[in-house]
């Protein structure tokens, strides 16, 4: 691929990651990382394809209360979702064991009525966003990427009319 288009990658990951900071996901770095760019160029013109994990679509759309997997007094032993909210209120809060496991509930609980983002949870931002990091990432860049896109897809041009006159 051409050094530019890697440029491109490089811009685009670098806005997605400072906007994901920023809106206060940084506890969550390993999932940005996971974000794959591709560039499918044509004679026509070029597609701009971003992928990456599915939790990445969770937080960048929320999700409504009544997708929140927890269903207080189900009477099941064991939740991979209270365990990693019991995880993350160990990270998050530096909590023991037993305190995490009623942080996990606390949230739980809260996600159950507000969905998520809860609103407590913006406290963590610093843009007052918790959803939406891409559109407001292209949106907060939107010159410098139109820039990026311009100079690029101009030297390509220009590199295949020079070699036509060659």
């Amino acid at each position: 691929m051409d050094a530019k288009l890697e440029n491109i990658k490089s811009f685009i990951t670098e806005i997605l990651e400072k906007e994901w900071t920023e809106q206060g996901h940084s506890m969550n770095s390993g999932k940005i990382s996971s974000l794959e760019i591709l560039i499918d160029e044509s004679g026509e013109g070029a597609v701009i394809d971003v992928y990456g994990n599915k939790y990445l679509a969770y937080i960048n759309q929320g999700t409504d209360s009544s997708k929140i997997p927890f269903s207080p007094g189900s009477g099941k032993k064991t939740s991979k979702y209270i365990q990693g909210l019991q995880n993350y209120a160990k990270k998050r809060f530096g909590l023991d064991e037993k305190e995490s496991l009623k942080a996990a509930f606390a949230i739980a609980y809260t996600q159950k009525r507000e969905g998520m983002p809860t609103n407590n949870s913006y406290s963590f931002s610093n843009t007052g966003y918790r959803k939406d990091f891409i559109g407001q990432a292209f949106e907060n860049n939107k010159n410098d990427f139109d820039f990026k896109l311009i100079e690029t897809f101009s030297d390509m041009v220009k590199h295949e009319i020079d070699i036509i006159f060659k």
